[in-house]
Order: C-alpha cells, then structure tokens, then sequence
C-alpha cells in the first residue's frame, strides 16, 4: 500500500476557507435559518503545481535513506481528511472533490462564526490575520507544518506590502511562481436568502499579505 505524502503549502489553509488557488470561485449565501451555504472551486494553478512537485521530489530524495518511500504518492487534497477537519469544524453536509491533482471542489452549510456574520438585514465576511491563523488551526496535523513553506506575512505577522511579498517570493521560488501569485484573485461571490449577489475580486497577493482586517457585505 502506498504511502500518501501530503506537500502543500499556504495554499492549503484556503482550501479549508475555500478561499485560495489561482483561479478560485466562491460563493456564500445567507440562509433564511441564520446559517451559511458555502461552494468553492479552487485550481492552484500550473506554477503552483509544479514547486509542490518539485518539492515533492526533493523531500524524496532527502528521505530515502531514513525510511520514506521514495515513491509513495504525491496528494495535496487528502480527502478525506479535509473532510473530517471541515466537519469537526463548523461545516456541516459537507461535500468534497478532488477531481485533479490540483483542483478541488468543496460545499457545505453552517454558522461560520469564525469569519461569517449575518443579521436580518445584511451579511458581512470579515477576514483578520487572527481568524485566519486560528482556521488554520483545523487543519490536518500533517498539513500544518507545511504553513511557512510561502512565508506568508499573515501567517509570519511581518509587515509587509504585496508587492514586497510577491519580490520574496520571486527570490525564493523563482519568478514563474511570483508572477502567477500576481495575476491570481479569488472572486467571491455574496448571496441574500432572496438571491441578490454582490461579487469581489481580492488579489491574492494582498490576501496573503493581509496585515488588518478586511469585511466583505452584502445588504439584503
């Protein structure tokens, strides 16, 4: 039986917001009850692939004379496991996808206190380095330790711009990686009971370089 080996990178906290990837859609409907209905597509894209790829294969190389199988599986969406750390979470009815190596379709309902607040007239979607840091801590403890693989400034809490954040990149990973962090937003989608929709595009780059707190609403 293989041994699956789970290489991700900062990346992987947003697919458990269903808030990441290169080419993201997500949408989250107020529900009548009170609750959130949330459904992401999420793609890492091609560049992103590729480093957790070539990560892979050098933590293989590296480790096979300490007992790890060199050619265990390469996984990035465990499943499975993201399931059960959804479900042990907030998220309810929760349905999960991995399709391709690099895309993942997530939906489930729930009161997202965490970083979801709804009243009888409005929803708003609040995004702080606090409650991102403590949705990463739902993760899978094999993921985890993965968080700094992008140093982050959300995560690290350095001060530091977009920009500034994309220019480290580009050192540590190459220019392909930073440029695709760059062009890459994710387009959320907020949706009254009655259906009205109000649509945001955030930069990924400002998204992982997130130094306050950000709030997304809707009025209904």
């Amino acid at each position: 039986m293989k041994r699956a080996k789970y290489i991700c990178a900062t990346f992987y906290l947003f697919t458990l917001l269903a808030f990441t990837g290169c080419a993201s859609l997500i949408q989250v409907k107020a529900e009548k009850s009170g609750m959130q209905t949330l459904a992401a597509k999420i793609d890492l894209g091609e560049a992103i692939s590729s480093a957790i790829k070539e990560a892979s294969s050098g933590l293989s190389e590296i480790n096979s004379s300490g007992g790890l199988d060199s050619n265990s599986e390469l996984v990035i969406f465990d499943t499975k496991k993201i399931k059960s750390a959804l479900e042990n979470s907030e998220f309810k009815n929760v349905k999960i996808s991995s399709p391709e190596f690099s895309k993942l379709n997530i939906s489930g309902t729930g009161n997202f206190s965490s970083f979801a607040f709804q009243n009888e007239k409005s929803l708003k979607i609040k995004f702080s380095p606090e409650n991102i840091k403590k949705l990463a801590s739902t993760l899978p403890a094999e993921t985890q330790s993965f968080f700094d693989l992008l140093m982050a400034p959300v995560f690290t809490g350095e001060k530091m711009t977009a920009s500034e954040y994309a220019d480290l990149v580009a050192v540590v990973y190459g220019e392909n990686l930073a440029q695709e962090l760059k062009k890459s937003a994710v387009e959320l989608s907020l949706v009254s009971p009655a259906g009205k929709t109000k649509q945001f595009s955030i930069p990924l780059t400002d998204f992982l370089a997130l130094s306050e707190e950000k709030v997304f609403s809707i009025d209904f």
